[in-house]
């Protein structure tokens, strides 16, 4: 029997479990949640057929297990679970940074197969009351491509992402992760600038009696980058740096607009909002019609798996 798992049963893991039913891939979708209302919920949205008792409940027995769970979690929940997993499982994350989920699965045994993997989908805080099948129709689903994932596991979550509506997007942690913080990242550190440039100012004690709601956002943005974790930051420096001179640059024309006045502003602005359009506008490029039926899939996803339920159990890999 073909079963999947989903450990996080907050937003994202219920839109899975709703897109999983719905592609009617395997014959039992289990989950389990910290919390247990967030576990009753799924169960009665229909998003899963059955509740664990425990996160070692749920992924025993299961053929896929995806991890839904906050990127500051997934390692502690990856060594809790490490001897959990049937032989042969494929195990994948779904939280917003793939580099730091591939390093916490070295503590898997090696005939365990773990794929970092991210659903690229508008859920931060959105309750799981919101969740439905839908979220994932057209989605890209970013699916790690490094040499030591295999190629079997990757053939598996590659149609399971279909099977869900998504279109896989292949890309290895590193190169996802360093496009990932030009938006999640470069935002943020460059209004840290401008807040430590305020700060840094003689004007700054003047600055902070007048000002209302603009400092007060900036406020957020400080918090929202410690939410994010220095470690990200400090993983992607590399890429961010480059950013940060292309932004610089972009600061540069912006300022000669301000100097040039009211029209080139208005011009340079204009700018901004077409590139703000035709990202939105691309977004989502997959149209219903060009997904294979699930009847091709299912054969796929479980014909993937086969070799691996062939395999002899193999040592673990050393603990580091």
């Amino acid at each position: 029997m073909a079963k999947l798992a989903i450990v996080g049963l907050g937003y994202l893991g219920t839109a899975l479990g709703l897109a999983s039913r719905a592609s009617q891939l395997f014959e039992m979708v289990a989950g389990y949640d910290a919390r247990p209302e967030n576990a009753q919920a799924a169960l009665a949205h229909g998003a899963v057929q059955a509740v664990a008792r425990g996160a070692r409940e749920a992924v025993a027995g299961a053929t896929v297990t995806l991890l839904a769970v906050p990127d500051d979690a997934l390692a502690g929940v990856l060594r809790d679970l490490r001897h959990a997993f049937d032989p042969g499982a494929v195990v994948s994350s779904t939280g917003l940074w793939m580099a730091p989920a591939m390093a916490a699965a070295e503590v898997l045994p090696a005939n365990v197969h773990f794929l970092a993997g991210r659903p690229v989908i508008d859920h931060f805080g959105l309750p799981a009351a919101e969740a439905s099948a839908q979220a994932l129709r057209g989605a890209i689903y970013c699916l790690d491509t490094a040499p030591q994932v295999e190629a079997a596991a990757l053939d598996t979550l590659s149609a399971l992402a279909r099977g869900l509506g998504a279109q896989p997007y292949f890309t290895t942690a590193q190169e996802h992760d360093g496009l990932l913080s030009a938006s999640e990242l470069l935002p943020r550190l460059v209004l840290e600038g401008l807040l430590h440039g305020l700060a840094s100012a003689p004007t700054w004690r003047e600055v902070g009696r007048l000002s209302g709601r603009g400092l007060a956002e900036l406020e957020a943005v400080n918090d929202e980058l410690r939410a994010l974790g220095r470690r990200n930051i400090a993983g992607n420096s590399e890429s961010l740096r480059a950013a940060l001179e292309d932004a610089a640059k972009e600061l540069q024309k912006l300022s000669r607009a301000l100097a040039e006045g009211e029209p080139a502003l208005e011009a340079y602005q204009q700018q901004c909002t077409t590139a703000l359009e035709a990202w939105q506008s691309t977004r989502r490029q997959l149209m219903d019609g060009t997904l294979p039926p699930n009847s091709e899939l299912r054969p796929r996803l479980l014909g993937s798996l086969s070799p691996f339920a062939r395999r002899p159990r193999r040592q673990e890999r050393p603990r580091r």
